[in-house]
């Protein structure tokens, strides 16, 4: 079994976070109306927040961390792939580094912020898709829903998930 890795935006985590937390949440206020009694109002589903911990080892654990912190600066709004779960648009809102009594291991923990609001569009026929400008294999795999291992399979001179497709058809079937 292949295990696949949690991605922002470029940046692949060499090992996945050893704790993560999802938090589904609703917007729910309660009121009182004219004659005392509680209304309640629920305004739908909130954000997603992803947060999770990890550790980051080896000789360069530190540049590993100044890699992360790097992403993190640059802000803006990325595709975030968490293994089994559904990927979604994201700010990188939150990154900390702990010390370790360890050595060369760093301690991390971060936090994604969902953007609701943006939705993945993309045009697909049955058999082939053809990828936007900046598109890679994962966003292919968020697109059609077809997990990101099967699509090497039927694509196997795509020998990286990560570069970018250039608009080139891929194949689904």
């Amino acid at each position: 079994m292949k295990i696949t890795l949690m991605r922002y935006k470029n940046y692949t985590w060499n090992y996945n976070p050893k704790y993560l937390k999802i938090v589904n949440s609703r917007d729910i206020t309660s009121k009182k109306n004219v004659s005392g009694d509680n209304v309640i109002f629920d305004s739908g589903t909130d954000c997603r927040i992803i947060s999770g911990q990890g550790e980051l080892f080896g000789d360069d654990c530190l540049e590993q961390y100044e890699e992360l912190l790097r992403l993190f600066n640059r802000g803006g709004l990325g595709m975030l792939y968490v293994p089994d779960i559904r990927p979604c648009y994201c700010h990188f809102a939150k990154l900390e580094m702990e010390t370790s009594d360890k050595e060369d291991v760093v301690l991390y923990s971060f936090v994604f912020i969902e953007d609701a609001q943006k939705q993945y569009r993309f045009d697909i026929s049955p058999t082939e898709y053809v990828a936007k400008e900046d598109e890679t294999l994962w966003d292919v795999a968020l697109a059609t829903g077809i997990a990101i291992e099967t699509l090497l399979a039927k694509n196997p001179e795509i020998k990286n998930p990560n570069y970018d497709l250039e608009q080139r058809k891929v194949r689904l079937k």
